[in-house]
């Protein structure tokens, strides 16, 4: 039996098999795996980022002085609350920060707020989407499936060189059924090309 994929899998064992000119079912189990693999791959060579679009709360301690607060990921699709931790340790009460008292640049990522933020001890809390539609049943429809194609084509090409690869490079450990399989790549073995395709999604953590 196939491989489950990931729910936010970044290609597809179709367009793996396509590639690769592989018409029969022998090694869906691999391609299943790796392109698991693939994905997890990719996500920690661009930061550590989630590229699909689900929903994240944050707090941020050290604010004094600051006017903006970068997210950790992007793109954000919407940001849904802003607040500060008021109350006590044992009795936390969030409240709303002001809406007219700062703006949301989604693409960008962060926060700017018109104001030189206070020192609020306990924190800042933002609560927001960010990340890509991701429904390759519905590939072309922006309305189910936003994941950019050239991220869909790194992670093609790349699962493709790793079954290309497995039996002479970087394999760890493949079970007779490939039900279990480990694999050790380096990020300095994927092309120029996909490193300049992936540094656009590249996210650099910035301290709060």
């Amino acid at each position: 039996m196939p491989t489950t994929l990931v729910t936010d899998a970044l290609t597809t064992r179709q367009k793996v098999k396509d590639y690769l000119d592989i018409a029969d079912t022998t090694h869906d189990t691999v391609i299943d795996e790796l392109i698991n693999y693939t994905t997890q791959f990719i996500k920690s060579y661009c930061g550590g980022r989630e590229f699909l679009n689900q929903s994240y709360t944050e707090t941020y301690d050290s604010i004094r002085g600051r006017r903006k607060i970068f997210l950790k990921q992007m793109p954000v699709t919407a940001v849904s609350a802003v607040s500060y931790r008021s109350g006590t340790p044992t009795n936390v009460v969030w409240v709303t920060y002001n809406a007219d008292g700062y703006l949301t640049y989604l693409k960008e990522g962060y926060i700017h707020f018109y104001a030189q933020l206070p020192e609020v001890s306990q924190g800042l809390r933002v609560q927001y989407t960010a990340g890509f539609l991701i429904d390759f049943t519905h590939e072309f429809d922006t309305t189910y499936h936003t994941l950019p194609q050239d991220v869909t084509f790194v992670a093609t090409e790349l699962t493709a060189k790793f079954f290309n690869t497995r039996k002479s490079m970087g394999i760890l450990q493949e079970s007779t059924e490939g039900q279990s399989i480990s694999y050790s790549y380096k990020s300095r073995e994927i092309d120029d090309a996909y490193r300049t395709i992936l540094s656009k999604y590249t996210i650099f953590r910035v301290a709060s």
